[in-house]
């Protein structure tokens, strides 16, 4: 009954956390550019045609006011004026231009100003998004305005970053505003939350415990094994093909399993820019399990070598950590499967050496590898 139990449990949760969460998280490339949004800090400020104060002043922004910057290889892309004095930003949204970065302030610190003076929350936060999205064509050209006849302002290649305000997605289904890497109109149809990058990656396995579901056979041999994963960069579902082989014990008697597996996994959260990654996994499997009490060598025709397999399931989850395309997990999972039988059903008054053993246990293994990206 405590088998069923835990079956049915590990399943469930899997199927809980798929429904709770989208399939599609953020992009785990980087593109050289990306973009973040601040606050103005000062009363009023001058928004200017080039990073300089004698520069055409084309608009001004408020206190608080919520503004978006460019953002260059992960860092704050500071712009020089034209004497080479550093500290300009380049504003995208919701005014094009140039402004002072002494007058801006993240949104960590406009939440404690919140705080401090008792603001509402939504004062100064204005309801506008940004959002990334990617092209899903060979190419597709940014017009001036929103019409095929428009003049061509720039194009972009299958996979290319553009940036865009969400409720720019929304509200015209037939032409998107976007803001970098050109300023125009692209095709909706021609860009997608994001179309992510096939991978497939080598592994091996080595156990560091194996706790077999038989509560008084112990760990012979620590599992070891390989397998072969795929996906692609914007799914939180991957896919394991993997072999692994263990050995457990009570005594004389050896128990030895291999296992043909299929693993889904489904990825819940990363961390320290997708370098860490916590997953939950659940598939099938089949074994081939073998048993025999190796006490006597010469004596295999009373202790004969008994074999059985069958299906059964995996469930479990880990830490996986990734680094230039090489990877290392930490893994835990329950493998189940029915009663195995080894040896013959005995006829009445018939002496049989068959034993009926669960096969499965609770593994935690070390899996390495490396990805390829295409």
């Amino acid at each position: 009954m405590l088998h069923e139990i835990k079956k049915y449990f590990c399943l469930a949760g899997l199927c809980l956390c798929l429904f709770q969460n989208p399939i599609l998280p953020q992009r785990l490339t980087n593109d050289g550019w990306s973009a973040q949004i601040f606050y103005v800090s000062q009363a009023t400020i001058n928004i200017y045609e080039t990073p300089s104060a004698e520069a055409k002043v084309t608009g001004h922004y408020v206190y608080l006011e919520k503004v978006l910057v460019l953002i260059d290889n992960g860092n704050t892309k500071h712009f020089a004026d034209p004497a080479g004095r550093f500290g300009w930003q380049k504003v995208l949204y919701p005014k094009k231009g140039y402004v002072e970065d002494k007058f801006l302030i993240t949104t960590q610190k406009k939440l404690e100003i919140d705080k401090k003076y008792g603001y509402k929350e939504e004062i100064g936060t204005d309801g506008w998004q940004y959002e990334f999205r990617f092209c899903n064509k060979d190419y597709s050209f940014v017009k001036g305005l929103p019409g095929y006849q428009s003049q061509n302002v720039g194009i972009v290649s299958s996979g290319e970053k553009v940036l865009t305000i969400a409720d720019e997605i929304n509200n015209n289904k037939v032409w998107t505003k976007i803001l970098y890497p050109f300023d125009g109109y692209i095709l909706s149809q021609d860009i997608l939350a994001d179309v992510g990058d096939l991978y497939v990656g080598v592994g091996g396995l080595y156990g560091i415990s194996q706790i077999p579901y038989e509560k008084n056979f112990k760990n012979l041999k620590n599992p070891l094994g390989g397998f072969l994963e795929f996906s692609k960069t914007n799914w939180r579902l991957g896919f394991r093909i993997g072999y692994s082989y263990a050995e457990s014990n009570i005594s004389t008697y050896i128990l030895k399993s291999n296992l043909l597996y299929l693993q889904i996994r489904y990825n819940l959260i990363s961390v320290f820019n997708n370098h860490l990654s916590a997953y939950a996994v659940a598939g099938g499997c089949y074994w081939f399990s073998s048993f025999q009490n190796t006490k006597y060598p010469t004596l295999t025709s009373y202790f004969p070598l008994e074999k059985d397999s069958g299906p059964g399931y995996l469930a479990g989850g880990g830490l996986t950590y990734t680094l230039y395309n090489f990877f290392i997990d930490v893994q835990y999972f329950l493998f189940g499967s029915r009663m195995a039988v080894f040896g013959k059903e005995p006829l009445p008054g018939e002496f049989s050496n068959q034993y009926k053993l669960y096969p499965g246990g609770n593994q935690v293994n070390v899996m390495f590898g490396y990805r390829w990206i295409f």
